[in-house]
């Protein structure tokens, strides 16, 4: 009972942590918007540093209960960089045959094909899309699930994490539409612990998740977990005789029964890859 209320206790202090640091992170960009007399630009950028209010927490936390003592939060890496490539090319592969699945089974048509490089709206992706990934991975993988699996067993480190990973997407647009979204989610949360368990670095799940994000949005044209978020290469148009059980509706690709597919054979492969070199 003490581990659990020690665990428990130290999730619920960062939950409200991360709570309190979006609030004065979004009341701060408030009263600068009024100051300069617009709220569009400043709006946006709150947007952009929002995923910052769930960094800080984790940071704080980590070092305020000494935690290194049981975990590393695994951002410092001889091979930083090539776990994050590998991570981000990972994504990749996982999101497309997403995409190709649903496409070659008619749940979309690409309509037009756009010019992005110059487009504002896609960097402004790519960096909300990065501070994303660093925020929900330091916070879920690097903090959670190891704080969970240092008290109990990896399984129950991963199957926690992804259960609070999926509920902080509670509130996302369309994310109750069916029962495809948490699921996919919860999924999502676990690839990335499977991931970060493999190569043993925070980057290579971090890569995972910020391709993921960008393709699904600004390449590939859905939703990406019920928001939009500017122009894309793909525009296409979804087949609604298809179902969104295919297409995935108005969540994006992870409101399909296609990512869930990816993510358990995803899973599977990881699963082995642990084993394999445990034996």
């Amino acid at each position: 009972m003490k581990k659990l209320g020690e665990v428990s206790g130290k999730i619920a202090l960062l939950l409200v942590g991360m709570f309190v640091s979006t609030a004065l992170l979004i009341g701060v960009m408030y009263v600068i918007a009024i100051f300069l007399g617009t709220t569009d630009v400043i709006m946006e950028m709150a947007e952009i540093f929002t995923p910052v209010a769930m960094i800080i927490p984790a940071i704080i936390l980590y070092y305020s209960f000494k935690e290194k003592r049981y975990f590393s939060l695994k951002l410092r890496h001889a091979h930083s960089f090539k776990n994050m490539g590998i991570g981000a090319l990972l994504g990749i592969l996982a999101i497309t045959a997403s995409f190709l699945i649903i496409w070659l089974f008619g749940g979309v048509k690409v309509v037009a094909i756009h010019h992005i490089l110059a487009d504002a709206s896609f960097w402004r992706a790519v960096v909300l899309f990065l501070l994303v990934a660093l925020g929900e991975e330091l916070f879920s993988r690097g903090y959670i699930y190891n704080l969970v699996k240092t008290r109990y067993t990896m399984p129950i480190g991963i199957i926690v994490s992804s259960i609070l990973f999926a509920l902080m997407h509670a509130a996302n647009p369309a994310v109750w539409g069916s029962l495809w979204p948490m699921l996919n989610i919860f999924l999502a949360g676990v690839v990335l612990a499977l991931i970060y368990e493999v190569f043993q670095s925070l980057w290579a799940a971090i890569g995972f998740h910020f391709t993921w994000n960008l393709l699904q949005g600004n390449i590939f044209g859905f939703e990406v977990s019920g928001g939009s978020f500017g122009t894309s290469l793909l525009e296409i148009k979804k087949n609604s005789s298809s179902g969104d059980w295919l297409t995935g509706g108005a969540f994006g690709i992870e409101g399909s029964a296609v990512s869930v597919f990816i993510l358990i054979i995803f899973t599977i492969i990881l699963v082995i890859k642990i084993r394999t070199a445990k034996n």
